[in-house]
């Protein structure tokens, strides 16, 4: 029975992370309920999932407050371009989609492929404002070279963002208790084994 609650014990272990993804997917939520909060929650939820990958003992709710705090203003400015920047691409998509033009289905396919290298953008962004203390205009920059440069990893996190995405899509209203108890923690920590690799090289 000792070896149950063995901390060492991998079983301890699944249960350990499931649970930390579990609190830290509601404090993301709840965080993000104003929506102009969202970018600080998403940036504050990749400071303690860095934790977490690494295997580090942390206090969720005040690694999470304390980064939500810190980069509240440099966040929300990413996250306001980034909204601007889905909502066009949506429109643009939306429009295309609706019309009668020959090439259509073309069209559609290459503002897909945008709207993915964008979202690795802010992926990056985020990730890397709530890691380090860059200036936004060594954020932009060094979010586009990483994810041109490590080109298979943002492939990976895309793909798993799209997977998760196209789950939800199809399940609808049934997915909200997955996604209440760990649907945007989940997939974040996955990227999060992804992209830790790369963090650890930049020091």
């Amino acid at each position: 029975m000792s070896k149950l609650f063995d901390q060492e014990n991998p079983v301890f272990k699944t249960m350990s992370v499931v649970f930390s993804l579990i609190h830290l997917n509601l404090l993301t939520l709840v965080c993000s309920l104003p929506i102009f909060t969202a970018g600080a929650a998403f940036t504050a939820m990749h400071r303690v999932l860095w934790r977490l990958v690494r295997h580090e003992e942390t206090y969720i709710t005040k690694e999470f407050l304390d980064a939500f705090r810190r980069n509240f203003k440099q966040a929300s400015v990413l996250w306001l371009c980034a909204l601007l920047s889905f909502v066009v691409l949506g429109v643009d998509i939306w429009v295309v989609r609706v019309s009668s033009s020959g090439v259509q289905h073309a069209a559609v396919s290459m503002l897909v492929i945008v709207t993915g290298v964008v979202c690795a953008f802010f992926q990056y962004s985020f990730i890397l404002l709530s890691r380090y203390e860059y200036s936004l205009p060594m954020i932009v920059r060094n979010a586009a070279l990483l994810m041109l440069g490590y080109f298979p990893r943002t492939l990976g996190m895309l793909l798993v963002l799209a997977c998760f995405g196209g789950v939800y899509a199809i399940v609808g209203v049934q997915a909200i208790p997955l996604v209440l108890l760990s649907g945007v923690a989940l997939p974040q920590y996955l990227c999060a084994l992804l992209y830790e690799p790369i963090l650890k090289k930049l020091g």
